[in-house]
């Protein structure tokens, strides 16, 4: 694996956990924090909150070695890892991803689940915010298990050069 290859990984890398940050943080708090009545603004602000990162994650993911030109890196063709499993370790960056967004969001979720369990014991209202943040931590905590789950589709997806 030569230095340009190795950029290239940890780009697309980089890439992948903007996408699904994208994906499962920042356009669902958007959503959930927009009024009931939305209006032709709303609609917009959201779309395009959700386009730009997209459009910007997959272009790190895809053209990444248009980035490395565009960096102007030497082009050495020096080797520095020399046993490069790129399957395996791309196996690796999706179960850390996974794992990562499980335990980075779990807590979160099973704070606001109990806490909605013991308001609606006591006949109280929940805030729109904590049952966002809840449904947000929830979909993090099952998208990390898909991932973790489907680890070896996602390889075969993004492992084609």
């Amino acid at each position: 694996m030569t230095v340009n290859q190795l950029l290239i990984l940890i780009i697309r890398i980089f890439g992948l956990w903007f996408l699904f940050q994208t994906i499962l943080t920042f356009f669902p708090s958007v959503v959930f924090l927009t009024n009931i009545e939305i209006s032709s603004l709303d609609i917009i602000r959201i779309v395009l909150t959700f386009l730009i990162p997209l459009i910007f994650s997959l272009f790190l993911i895809f053209k990444s070695p248009l980035i490395c030109k565009w960096l102007q890196l030497e082009n050495d063709d020096k080797t520095i890892i020399n046993q490069f499993n790129f399957t395996g370790d791309l196996k690796l960056i999706f179960i850390g991803i996974g794992l990562y967004m499980i335990i980075n969001n779990l807590p979160s979720f099973l704070f606001y689940l109990i806490n909605v369990f013991q308001k609606s014991l006591q006949n109280l209202t929940i805030e729109n915010y904590n049952q966002s943040t809840m449904i947000v931590s929830g979909l993090n905590v099952f998208f990390g298990y898909l991932i973790i789950s489907s680890h070896k589709w996602l390889v075969k997806l993004f492992g084609n050069n």
